[in-house]
C-alpha cells in the first residue's frame, strides 16, 4: 500500500475535564485509546477506573455515581483488579457483613500505564521488524 503523499502524524492531545454526567475526570479520547488497546478495557471500564480516580468507592457506591447496575460495575471492578489498574481494601459494615472499597493510586497508575505502553509497543515493534 503505497503513501499517497499524506504525512502521519502524532496528534495534539486532550486535557483530562470533567464529565459533568458522572461527577469526575472524562478520558480523553487518546487516552482512552491506550486503556483499550493496551490492557483491553471497555468504554465504561474506563469510566469507572476515571472515577475512582477522583472518588473511592464500594461497588454500591460508584454504581450509585455513575448510574450503573450494581452487578455490572462490580464485574467491571473484578476486571480492574486483574489488570493491576486499582486496588482493593475490605472495610467492615456496621452490623455483620463486609465490602471493598477500591482506590486508585495515580501515581501507581501512571507508571503501570507507561510500562504496559512500553511493554506494548516493544512486542509490535518485533512484529513490524518481521515483515
Amino acid at each position: 500500500m503505497r503513501n499517497s503523499g499524506q504525512k502521519i502524524g502524532i496528534r495534539s492531545f486532550r486535557p483530562l475535564t470533567v464529565d459533568p454526567s458522572i461527577g469526575c475526570m472524562k478520558c480523553p479520547y487518546e487516552l482512552e485509546e491506550v486503556f483499550q488497546v493496551v490492557f483491553n478495557l471497555s468504554g465504561s471500564e474506563i469510566d469507572v477506573l476515571m472515577h475512582l480516580c477522583d472518588s473511592p468507592g464500594t461497588p454500591k457506591e460508584v454504581s450509585a455515581d455513575i448510574e450503573k447496575d450494581r452487578s455490572t460495575v462490580q464485574r467491571y471492578l473484578s476486571n480492574l483488579m486483574k489488570t493491576g489498574l486499582v486496588d482493593r481494601e475490605r472495610v467492615e459494615k456496621e452490623g455483620k457483613g463486609r465490602s471493598f472499597r477500591y482506590s486508585v493510586d495515580k501515581e501507581a497508575l501512571r507508571e503501570n500505564v507507561k510500562e504496559a505502553l512500553e511493554d506494548w509497543y516493544e512486542d509490535r515493534k518485533d512484529l513490524i521488524d518481521q515483515i
